[in-house]
């Protein structure tokens, strides 16, 4: 190697100073709307998709009987009369303790 590639640099290397370049308002506000307008659209679905939180998979039968059910009965989806059908059950097959146990237990994994 040359002596030349041996030393050091005697000093501080210099660059160019950067500044940084503001955005317009009009860009900021355009920005915002869109952004609200996003957050907007996320929480009306998740309003829809409050009673679909998961899905059961039941046989073909048990699915087209569900179908009748809803047709005879006031209940205009599935979960609402599954729900009274829980209820009902509830109330009439099981014995005291039990429905102190099960109230207990859905107020638990409800919170």
């Amino acid at each position: 190697m040359t002596e030349n590639n041996r030393k050091k640099p005697s000093g501080l290397i210099k660059q160019p100073r950067v500044v940084p370049e503001l955005p317009d308002k009009t860009v900021i506000k355009e920005q915002k709307t869109k952004l609200k307008e996003k957050q907007s659209d996320q929480e009306s679905v998740k309003k829809i998709n409050l009673n679909q939180q998961s899905n059961i998979k039941v046989s073909l039968n048990t699915k087209q009987q569900i179908d009748i059910l809803l047709k005879f009965s006031s209940h205009k989806f599935a979960y609402e009369l599954i729900d009274s059908m829980i209820d009902n059950y509830v109330d009439t097959a099981l014995d005291v303790d039990q429905k102190r146990a099960f109230k207990t237990l859905s107020k638990l994994i409800s919170e």
